[in-house]
């Protein structure tokens, strides 16, 4: 093999653990997802379990799920699914390098078969 083929076949292996993580990546941004998805879920619930309490010591309680909830979804639910589509597209852009270059080494290959 040539230095430019070792060259070549080394920025390959290279990109394939890119995408190997990029893809954890996005695996752990699901599970981030999922687990204020979750949070979200037993908040709510918690809040129609305080709003029926006729006890007002549990307002300052109430008050802080509320604003938890709030937070969740306006603000860290929103952030985790823009990196998601952001991982999505980046993912996306290293399988179509990756693709890319496994045509390249079998043209380069047919190239040495022929010569």
């Amino acid at each position: 093999k040539s230095n430019s083929e070792s060259l070549r076949a080394h920025a390959r292996r290279e990109q394939v653990a890119l995408g190997l993580k990029v893809a954890n990546i996005l695996d752990e941004l699901s599970i981030l997802n999922q687990l204020f998805e979750t949070q979200n879920d037993v908040l709510q619930k918690g809040l129609e379990a305080l709003r029926e309490a006729p006890i007002s010591l549990l307002d300052p309680l109430l008050e802080g799920a509320i604003s938890l909830i709030r937070k969740i979804e306006g603000k860290y639910l929103p952030k985790v699914l823009r990196m998601i589509e952001d991982v999505h597209r980046l993912q996306g852009s290293v399988l179509d390098l990756l693709n890319l270059q496994q045509k390249e080494a079998g043209i380069d290959e047919a190239k040495y078969a022929n010569q």
